[in-house]
């Protein structure tokens, strides 16, 4: 059903068809054409590319059915990898458990809030990191196979980049989700769910861009060992950035530029504001820290932000989600691009 059959002769007379399917009876596929030996593949460029192209030209498409049997063929791909899977969920599950161990049951005191920084720091981290190199690998282990069929017009790249895209989303979120669940009620963060499903869309959204990044890098470098090579060079400025590990004073105004481009830090922030701002009272030990530092740390989770010196205009809520979002467009419309221009330089 839906196959096509090609008859070719060998004189530039063409062959029966009508012949051929009383041949095959019951059995003769609907699309049957036949091609003088003039037409033959082998007289024309490379065999396989021509012939392709003439059966492609013989049965035509639609972008409907080019979707459906991209995203079947993307889902297949990606949920037949059980290696895939296995470690992506695995690796989630490490990093959960490592992250809950360490920072298991956070108090509401200066020491918490230095904790909490550092395991919300290290989650936006994390996604950030992992994914970038997750989607690398993955980009790279169809991209000769992508090139091949770019080669003969077989789809729109346009339409491959959404069927993909949309394979991988269903295992991310499955994946990210068992990391929440760990980290958050482990930990101790504060225990609300509209937090909670706050702090696991920030870390989706962060996973997208990270994906999107690894595959615009799979895409720029054809050289697995220098596309490798390349995330943690582009990732760690992006890191230092981050907004905790460098002071406002050390980035701006030279390198202000790297906030922007920071996935690293609309993530932190975004998680920063999702928790500090429900928190109510912060206690601090006196005897343990003397009244002069307990009289200059935050009493409450609202003055966290604007003692960390992230109370500025373009570090507020909406600024962060607004900016993450449109980066994350930004790069995902560059990894767009850039399978549009391989798919014509591969095809010169």
């Amino acid at each position: 059903k839906g196959a096509l059959v090609v008859l070719r002769t060998n004189t530039d007379d063409l062959a029966s068809v009508d012949e051929f399917k009383n041949i095959l009876g019951d059995t003769a596929p609907p699309n049957i054409s036949a091609h003088p030996a003039s037409e033959h593949p082998h007289r024309h460029g490379n065999p396989t590319n021509e012939y392709l192209k003439l059966l492609l030209h013989e049965c035509g498409s639609s972008y409907r059915i080019q979707f459906e049997e991209l995203t079947k063929r993307a889902f297949v791909f990606v949920y037949t990898d059980y290696t895939y899977m296995a470690m992506l969920i695995i690796s989630h599950l490490f990093f959960a458990t490592v992250t809950a161990a360490i920072f298991n049951n956070l108090t509401d005191n200066f020491t918490g809030v230095q904790d909490r920084l550092g395991v919300l720091f290290m989650c936006a981290v994390y996604i950030c990191l992992a994914h970038a190199i997750m989607a690398l690998n993955r980009f790279r282990g169809g991209k000769q196979l992508y090139i091949r069929e770019q080669q003969v017009g077989a789809f729109s790249p346009t339409l491959y980049f959404i069927a993909t895209s949309l394979a991988d989303l269903p295992i991310l979120i499955f994946s990210i989700l068992l990391m929440c669940i760990i980290v958050y009620f482990s930990t101790g963060l504060y225990n609300s769910a509209e937090a909670f499903f706050y702090f696991f869309a920030v870390l989706n959204l962060c996973s997208v861009g990270a994906f999107g990044m690894g595959s615009l890098i799979g895409a720029a470098f054809d050289n697995e060992f220098v596309a490798t090579a390349a995330i943690p060079l582009v990732q760690m400025p992006m890191l230092l950035c981050g907004g905790l590990l460098a002071d406002n004073k050390q980035v701006r105004p030279y390198f202000v530029w790297l906030e922007k481009i920071s996935l690293h830090r609309y993530s932190s922030m975004l998680l920063f504001h999702n928790e500090f701002k429900r928190l109510g009272a912060l206690d601090c030990d006196v005897a343990k820290f003397g009244i002069t530092t307990c009289a200059l740390v935050p009493k409450r989770g609202s003055e966290v932000m604007p003692y960390l010196k992230f109370d500025d205009e373009q570090d507020a809520e909406w600024v962060m989600w607004l900016t993450m979002a449109v980066f994350v467009v930004i790069i995902k419309l560059m990894h767009l691009g850039a399978m549009h221009f391989i798919s014509r330089s591969k095809s010169n």
